[in-house]
């Protein structure tokens, strides 16, 4: 999914900052500027998706339907039966 919408809006930054009307010696320097604009925005967004994902669990939440709640403790351990004498 990402694939897919990641050149749209990049494609929106790079050609939105260049110009309809370019002369020949402006097209190298337009292309230049247009390729920054829409490198910082890229930029920008993989940090905001960096800090989101940050704030994601660590583990999945574990629920099972009709299920009772998990103890929050453990069991005491049991001590082990003496082996039979003889």
């Amino acid at each position: 999914m990402g694939n897919a919408l990641g050149p749209g809006p990049v494609s929106v930054v790079f050609f939105g900052t260049m110009s309809d009307r370019l002369t020949p010696p402006e097209v190298g320097p337009a292309f230049v500027d247009a390729f920054q604009h829409a490198l910082i925005w890229v930029a920008v967004v993989m940090a905001a998706i960096f800090l989101l994902m940050s704030a994601l669990p660590r583990r999945p939440a574990q629920h099972v339907e009709g299920a009772e709640a998990a103890p929050t403790t453990t069991p005491p351990a049991r001590d082990p039966e003496p082996a039979p004498v003889g």
